[in-house]
């Protein structure tokens, strides 16, 4: 190994310590491990090996926000180049943030020319804000509230806004849970693809489970809300719900124990290429000519469903005792 002595600068001197030389300032003096040089390895080109790694630092977590959406801009948004701006500005602020004990720094506001860019932003709920945005987002919007000019002239004597909020607020202390269901049979002919959404009896990758009451009434929900339906997690596409049923019990008394939570016999039947048991939710998807040369080409192999939900832990020892048969 090549060495070099360094002379230490005028007003220092170098002391020997365990992890190498370091200057100390002081012109030198002779005492325990001072010395007027030090010698320093000498390298003719870089070693990765030995030089210091960085820590890696972790990716900020984006916390998902509000979108709330109006159908066009105001003259003084134009101007001042922002949404709900003035007077509605403050009705927005006061009225409908405040009591969601949030601030406009917690949510996004656009019109409908800027929705385009918010598709990959995945916000927590989307609010249209009147009439026109809501009959202009259909189903994207999650929710629906008076615009703030509405409110301003009116106020709310139907009390929609403090009924809505309680879902809102809700939300946010809620999660945004997201379902990949897995294609386990196809009707060619129909260009129809099936999958089990929710099995009462299956705990998924998520460690989450539904029981049989929740999964039929997140099925209802989902039917007559929503019916969105993401490929890939894409987002929504051309693929339309054309089927939804829950897989029956042996008998209508197994039924009844299974909603209640009691013990009971469940049905194990073939569905596929794998099994369906009773309580699980199915739905029926019909694809696009493009996305069914997918499935046929195997790049697509399933679809997703979000929803919010409230997570809560359950002991083994909490779930009913079930009997499988077969069907």
């Amino acid at each position: 190994m090549k060495t070099h002595d360094i002379a230490a600068p005028e007003g220092f001197h170098w002391m020997q310590y365990e992890g190498g030389p370091v200057l100390m300032m002081g012109d030198y003096a002779p005492h325990e491990g001072a010395a007027e040089t030090a010698a320093f390895e000498v390298v003719e080109e870089h070693d990765p090996e030995r030089m210091p790694q960085a820590e890696p630092v972790p990716a900020p977590v984006q916390k998902r926000r509000l979108l709330f959406v109006v159908s066009q801009q105001s003259n003084l948004d134009r101007v001042r180049k922002t949404q709900l701006c003035g007077v509605e500005g403050r009705v927005f602020k006061e009225q409908y943030l405040e009591p969601l004990g949030i601030t406009r720094a917690d949510v996004d506001v656009i019109d409908m020319s800027e929705l385009a860019e918010h598709g990959s932003a995945q916000p927590l709920a989307v609010i249209a804000l009147g009439k026109a945005a809501r009959l202009a987002l259909g189903n994207v919007a999650d929710f629906s509230l008076p615009h703030p000019w509405s409110i301003r002239k009116s106020g709310d004597k139907r009390g929609e806004l403090a009924r809505k909020f309680k879902r809102i607020g809700s939300i946010l202390e809620t999660a945004h849970l997201t379902k990949t269901v897995t294609l386990k049979k196809a009707d060619d002919a129909k260009r129809i693809v099936y999958g089990v959404v929710l099995d009462p009896y299956i705990v998924d990758a998520h460690d989450d489970y539904l029981s049989p009451a929740e999964i039929e009434t997140t099925s209802h929900n989902f039917m007559a809300s929503s019916r969105m339906i993401g490929l890939d997690h894409n987002g929504a596409t051309e693929a339309q719900v054309v089927e939804s049923w829950i897989q029956p019990y042996p008998d209508s008394d197994e039924y009844k124990k299974a909603v209640a939570g009691e013990p009971h016999r469940a049905l194990r039947t073939p569905f596929g290429d794998d099994f369906i048991h009773s309580g699980s939710w199915v739905l029926g998807v019909k694809l696009s000519p493009e996305n069914w040369a997918k499935v046929q080409a195997g790049e697509l192999n399933a679809f997703s469903i979000g929803g919010f939900g409230t997570r809560e832990n359950i002991e083994a020892s909490e779930m009913p005792r079930v009997d499988f048969i077969s069907g």
